[in-house]
């Protein structure tokens, strides 16, 4: 047996503490915003509807040129309990707000 005891029960949150959007997004050859490439089935990102193939240009009304922004943005709202996207799809901008279930605090007293 192994002693690593993981418990993978909220598979929401990554070990930080701070929410996924379940999408999976990759660098855009004009380096105009960043492509979704993948998303997760009922992560927070699909439940708003992010679709793949979605340019995501804009993370809480920041410029998002590459992947490593739109990390950076992401870090910089880990206490936020959402996030507003701007995104092109087809050619279209469109505004997405995605939302997190809030993570409760327990505490044994």
């Amino acid at each position: 047996s192994s002693d690593l005891d993981i418990d993978l029960g909220d598979m929401n949150f990554n070990f930080s503490g701070r929410p996924k959007l379940g999408i999976k997004i990759q660098d855009t050859k004009d380096e105009n915003g960043v492509k979704v490439i993948d998303v997760h089935e009922n992560s927070p990102a699909a439940n708003a509807g992010v679709h793949i193939n979605d340019v995501i240009i804009s993370i809480n009304d920041s410029a998002i040129k590459t992947t490593d922004e739109a990390r950076q943005q992401l870090g910089k709202a880990e206490e936020k309990s959402s996030y507003d996207l701007k995104l092109l799809r087809n050619g279209n901008e469109m505004k997405i707000k995605v939302s997190f279930p809030k993570k409760l605090k327990t505490a044994d007293l």
